[in-house]
């Protein structure tokens, strides 16, 4: 078995080798593609007011609007602008139908894309060509250059930003078809099934698009850091990652997609229970990036 959170892949030919060397030259200029984020950027929040993500996105003058509960308005109004903030139509719905909120609320504004950001990212990084350090970035640089590759093509329903954490085992600046999660890049004309309770919503809605026949792209040499799982009140801390809820909604995610993954408990961690790969079925995706016309 392979560890979900060590996962190398393997060396072989990309077929995106064009995007990759386009993606380094960018880093290597340094200088945002944009003068600000093309696409709005929401940022799913719960009980969290001096979320991090916030204080990043404001000190380079981004555009972006808080998405909170209710019960929550009060306590985020005193930190934040209110036309920063866009109120859920009700409490404790979670995170997916949160998500599924920001989707309608996007689309109904006419927006092609739309940025979802976790509310706890702290930095953003770059990995130049043939580095072995991942470089503090203007974050308006890494987002701008996913804004770019992204609307190259007519069929990539996702892009993410990964964790700089696991930059070093990766090959490539970029991947097409794999998982995307905490900073991404939605297409709003995709619309996949998406109506299963599964708590663990960004891998669910990654292979739903994938099943679809959709691809993804994920920048692994464009990083964002995020305060590690658990570290901070709010979120998911005391509802989906509370108790034993972890070990369950990671056996209802391998239930819902079997032969693909197993939950392993690691009694030293914080997070005590992870995912694992049982093999390396992100191979089965061979759809292809298409270029528009």
């Amino acid at each position: 078995m392979v560890d979900i959170y060590s996962f190398t892949d393997t060396g072989k030919p990309f077929d995106l080798i064009d995007l990759n060397e386009m993606v380094y030259n960018f880093m290597d200029a340094g200088k945002p593609l944009a003068s600000k984020n093309k696409y709005t950027i929401y940022v799913p929040s719960k009980g969290r007011p001096s979320t991090t993500t916030a204080t990043v996105l404001s000190k380079i003058g981004l555009d972006y609007k808080l998405v909170i509960e209710p019960q929550d308005y009060d306590s985020y109004c005193k930190v934040h602008s209110p036309d920063k903030i866009v109120v859920l139509d009700k409490n404790d719905g979670g995170l997916r139908y949160a998500r599924k909120f920001i989707k309608r609320y996007s689309r109904a504004a006419g927006e092609e894309k739309h940025w979802e950001l976790d509310d706890d990212v702290e930095k953003f990084f770059i990995r130049p060509k043939g580095s072995t350090k991942n470089v503090v970035a203007d974050p308006l640089l890494c987002m701008s250059i996913v804004e770019y590759c992204m609307d190259m093509f007519s069929n990539v329903a996702l892009s993410g930003i990964c964790s700089y954490a696991y930059a070093f085992s990766k090959n490539y600046a970029v991947q097409k078809n794999r998982h995307v999660y905490q900073c991404v890049l939605f297409d709003n004309s995709v619309s996949v099934e998406d109506d299963c309770a599964c708590a663990i919503e960004d891998w669910d809605h990654t292979l739903r698009v994938l099943e679809a026949g959709y691809c993804t792209l994920a920048f692994h040499h464009i990083m964002q850091q995020c305060t590690p799982t658990m570290k901070l009140p709010g979120g998911a801390t005391t509802t989906v990652y509370a108790g034993d809820n972890r070990k369950l909604a990671y056996e209802a995610f391998s239930k819902l997609w079997p032969g693909r993954f197993a939950v392993k408990e690691y009694p030293d961690s914080i997070k005590r229970w992870r995912l694992q790969h049982v093999r390396k079925f992100f191979n089965d995706y061979k759809q292809t990036p298409i270029l528009k016309t």
